[in-house]
């Protein structure tokens, strides 16, 4: 809603139309737009969004600092791969989400979802790329081991 001074001069209603001049953020018919205040009792949508946006972002961290932890703690390539890539992509997800409430603008939020959809193909085909490298690799190495124990046990 609009910041209108209060009828009293009240504090709250005065230091939210110094601040959204200073924002100068313009709202309608002449009004000016608060970010974040409470004005007669009630939440403003700004802050609602503002609040649940920097939720989102924080759920992302959280996302992309287990994935971290997975890469260094888990066994081997594959559990690796499979940890990196779910947490990334539903962390970014959540980035992406998280800042375009913040963003207010339709097109940075569709410029957003694009990037998304470009880092989630792009990691799902390079995991696919080392998983089957890391399978050839390892495929290699146990026929090399099986043709030397075939060749030893031969010359015995």
């Amino acid at each position: 809603g609009h910041c209108i001074p209060a009828a009293d001069g009240g504090v709250a209603a005065s230091a939210c139309l110094a601040r959204s001049r200073v924002n100068s953020s313009f709202v309608g018919s002449g009004g000016y737009r608060c970010a974040g205040a409470v004005i007669k009792g009630q939440v403003s949508v700004n802050y609602v969004i503002d609040t649940v946006a920097w939720i989102l972002m924080g759920a992302a961290v959280i996302f992309f600092t287990t994935g971290a932890l997975g890469l260094f703690r888990f066994p081997d390539v594959y559990c690796r791969l499979h940890a990196v890539t779910k947490t990334d992509t539903l962390g970014l997800g959540l980035l992406v989400l998280g800042l375009a409430l913040k963003s207010g603008s339709f097109n940075t939020a569709l410029l957003l979802l694009i990037i998304w959809l470009l880092v989630l193909a792009s990691g799902a085909v390079n995991c696919q790329l080392l998983a089957r490298y890391t399978l050839d690799v390892e495929d290699d190495a146990v026929q090399s081991a099986v043709k030397r124990a075939q060749g030893d046990h031969h010359d015995t």
